[in-house]
C-alpha cells in the first residue's frame, strides 16, 4: 500500500528528470571503464613484445592490443584474400594466413596489396620462421562465411574473419584473436594501423556527465520549491 502511494504521488517529470540522471550517470562511468581500457591498449603498444605460445594466447583474457612473438610453429597451408578492401583512397586485398602450434592456430594479418599488384601476389610470409606483431581481438561477426570458397591464385575469398568457418575448414582450433604481422617483415602494407590513443578525453566526458546530471538535480530541486 505504502509503495502504491508513493508511486501516485510520482508525477512524470519527477519520472524524466530520475530516468534522465541515472542515465547520465551510466554514461559517467561508461566513459571511465572506456579510459581504463585505453589504459591497458597504451601498456600493450608500450611494453616489449611478449614470447608465448599459442595456447598462452588462447587462454588470455586481452581487452586491448598487445605486442607478442610467436616461434615454434608452422604456416597452415589454407591462404584467405579479403578483395575490395580501400586504403588510402585505392583499392585493395587484404591477405590472411593461419600460423599452427600442433591443432591451435591465429588468423595472422598479413598485410594489404594495392589492385596494381593483385596480378603478381606472392606469398611473401612462406619464409617467416618468427612471427612479431600484435594481436587484438577478433571482431564480431555480422556475415558468415559459406561453403565452397571461390579461390584466386590459391587464396580462398573470404568476406570476413569467421572463426568458425575457419576452425570447420581446417579443422583445427582457432584461437580467438587476429596477429597484425609487422610490416616490417615483408613487402605488404598494413591496412590496420595502431591506434593513437587519449586517456584524458575519457575522464574529460565523464566528468561532463556527471555535472549534467548535478545540474539536472539542482534544477529539479529548484523547480520543486
Amino acid at each position: 500500500m505504502k509503495l502504491n502511494s508513493f508511486l501516485k504521488k510520482i508525477d512524470m517529470f519527477t519520472l524524466l528528470v530520475f530516468l534522465a540522471v541515472v542515465f547520465l550517470i551510466f554514461l559517467g562511468f561508461w566513459q571511465i571503464d572506456r579510459a581504463n581500457e585505453k589504459k591497458s591498449i597504451i601498456e600493450g603498444l608500450s611494453s616489449n613484445p611478449k614470447r608465448m605460445s599459442l595456447v598462452d594466447l588462447r587462454d588470455e583474457a586481452l581487452v586491448g592490443y598487445e605486442k607478442i612473438v610467436l616461434t615454434g610453429g608452422y604456416w597452415s597451408p589454407e591462404k584467405f584474400i579479403k578483395k575490395n578492401v580501400v586504403k588510402d583512397n585505392q583499392l585493395g586485398s587484404q591477405i590472411y594466413r593461419l600460423y599452427c602450434q600442433e591443432d591451435i592456430c591465429v588468423i595472422v594479418n598479413v598485410g594489404w596489396v594495392s589492385m596494381s599488384q593483385i596480378t603478381t601476389l606472392k606469398d611473401e610470409s612462406v619464409n617467416l620462421t618468427k612471427l612479431e606483431g600484435v594481436v587484438r581481438v577478433l571482431p564480431y561477426v555480422m556475415i558468415r562465411e559459406k561453403m565452397p570458397l571461390s579461390y584466386f591464385k590459391g587464396f580462398g575469398m573470404i568476406v570476413s574473419l569467421d572463426k568458425s568457418f575457419v576452425s570447420l575448414l581446417t579443422g583445427k582450433e582457432i584461437v580467438n584473436y587476429e596477429m597484425l604481422l609487422d610490416q616490417s617483415l615483408t613487402n605488404y602494407q598494413q591496412l590496420t594501423t595502431i591506434p593513437k590513443v587519449s586517456v584524458a578525453r575519457h575522464y574529460g566526458y565523464a566528468i561532463q556527465f556527471y555535472l549534467l546530471a548535478l545540474v539536472l538535480v539542482i534544477g529539479y530541486i529548484y523547480l520543486k520549491k
